[in-house]
């Protein structure tokens, strides 16, 4: 999800995309990580899930024309 997780010279680059990236958006979906079971964790996990949706929401034109080629 975030660009420091992202190793791209180990990955093919062609194929390698950031989450957003591959949506058409900029910037990095932050990682939730570390899991816990209290509500902190929680929170950050929603957090995270809902920006994931926001980018899949706005960058579905983007993922259509991907797939189509």
């Amino acid at each position: 999800m975030a660009s420091n997780l992202l190793h791209r010279d180990l990955l093919p680059t062609e194929k390698t995309y950031l989450f957003g990236e591959f949506f058409g958006s900029e910037g990095d979906v932050e990682d939730p990580w570390p899991d816990g079971s209290d509500q902190t964790t929680l929170d950050r996990y929603r957090k995270c899930a809902e920006e994931m949706r926001g980018i899949m929401d706005a960058g579905l034109p983007h993922l259509v024309r991907a797939l189509g080629t």
